[in-house]
């Protein structure tokens, strides 16, 4: 009984080692582009290192809404060095400065501007990591998909090889035809030996981008899909200025330069001290009509700065050269969205329109060829030399057809780059 328990036992615990590794592997297979940026979005380290610059503004916020500290002052003073008959002054007082001309609210107005820019900063570096990891994942996905039709036309090739070499036996073919074959077949291992590298290499880039460790495979698992209808990219272009977070950036360093302005105008008259003090003072005289003598008092003091030779002048006219520059800055931004929005949309344009051609035509046609002459082939009606050459032209349309794609999906991620349009970057908000 207890062997049999303990088999039962070792059993179990062999079947939740099983159902681990299934959902390891389940989970692996279901990731797509989605799960991908939301990893990233969280375990970026650059991202995370951009989001402390939002405590930090947080705590320039708080900083600037401090008074200064008040001073305490003490003084004594005696004839000890001297006659050292006892005499002394002592005195003690605290000086506090106010600000008179509003210096703290406005500089609080700065670092909220600061804020609003750290967050805006956050978002646009968000955005640009969403668009290199989408970016990195479709690559990574047509790698896929290229090194599965490698793999396909090498199955393909080598079935016709040995269907060749059938023939050699019955003086069918020549030992010529079958090294064509055998060359367009290491042809398609040379190509699949490059796909593989590149594919490691795109890995372990997504690796990074999503904060993994190097060497865990990523696959993902999403159809290769090309949307014909671009109203909504047409759409987006149109609203790109809008939608983009360094533009926002732009916009609100205007203010902050304002902001500036204003508060090195309030400058202009520093501090005022206000104080009070409470001293003593003891007195001894020779003469013996007059007796020694000590004395109480209380002061108050102000003490007034008079903007005579420093108004702030340097740092008013540095605040209103840094607000004309913003506003040129965003000036050039919005042009810059507005024609990279418009070449960008273009581009896609053209790419969608050619691949939905090539697809519905040429690479049709393609497989049809083939499968006739392999047929023909097979029958005894054309030569080798015939499929050889389809197949090559199978091999070449479906690599084109591949690149192609590859090319739209970069254009289609730099649009919305440019356009700050992502699906997985919106969804985030």
């Amino acid at each position: 009984m207890e062997n049999k328990a303990r088999v039962i036992s070792q059993l179990t615990r062999v079947c939740l080692m099983l159902f681990c590794i299934a959902s390891v592997v389940a989970h692996a297979e279901a990731e797509t582009i989605k799960s991908q940026v939301s990893k990233a979005l969280v375990e970026n380290r650059d991202l995370q290192a951009a989001r402390i610059n939002l405590q930090k503004a947080e705590a320039r916020l708080r900083q600037a809404g401090l008074f200064p500290n008040p001073e305490l002052q003490l003084f004594r003073s005696s004839d000890r060095a001297f006659n050292n008959e006892g005499e002394f002054q002592a005195s003690a007082g605290f000086v506090q400065k106010f600000p008179v001309s509003g210096r703290i609210s406005k500089a609080q107005n700065v670092a909220r501007v600061d804020v609003a820019l750290a967050l805006a900063e956050i978002r646009d570096q968000e955005r640009l990591l969403v668009n290199e990891v989408s970016g990195t994942a479709r690559k990574l996905l047509i790698l896929d998909e290229s090194i599965k039709v490698n793999e396909q036309l090498q199955k393909s090739i080598k079935e016709l090889i040995q269907v060749s070499e059938k023939r050699l036996r019955v003086a069918e073919v020549s030992v010529a035809d079958i090294n064509l074959e055998k060359l367009e077949l290491q042809k398609l291992l040379f190509n699949h030996v490059s796909l593989t590298s590149e594919r490691s290499q795109t890995n372990e880039l997504l690796n990074r981008l999503v904060g993994q460790s190097a060497g865990i495979a990523n696959k993902i698992v999403e159809p290769i899909t090309i949307a014909p209808d671009l109203s909504t990219k047409a759409l987006a272009k149109l609203t790109a200025v809008e939608r983009r977070p360094d533009r926002q950036f732009a916009a609100l360093s205007i203010n902050k330069a304002a902001s500036e302005v204003i508060l090195a105008k309030a400058e202009r008259w520093e501090d005022w001290a206000i104080g009070i003090e409470y001293s003593q003072e003891l007195s001894k005289f020779d003469s013996s009509l007059i007796s020694t003598g000590r004395d109480d008092f209380i002061g108050l003091s102000v003490s007034i700065p008079l903007p005579f030779w420093n108004r702030n002048e340097g740092n008013i006219s540095e605040a209103e050269a840094s607000r004309s520059q913003a506003i040129k800055a965003l000036e050039a931004l919005e042009l810059k969205i507005q024609t990279e929005s418009e070449a960008a949309y273009v581009q896609l344009v053209q790419l969608s329109t050619g691949l939905t051609n090539f697809q519905s035509k040429s690479q049709k046609l393609a497989q049809e060829n083939v499968r006739l002459l392999r047929e023909s082939y097979a029958q005894g009606l054309v030569g080798i030399s015939a499929v050889i050459q389809a197949q090559q032209q199978l091999a070449e349309t479906q690599q084109t057809f591949l690149s192609l794609v590859g090319d739209y999906y970069s254009a289609l991620t730099a649009f919305e780059t440019i356009t700050a349009s992502s699906p997985f970057w919106e969804n985030s908000l």
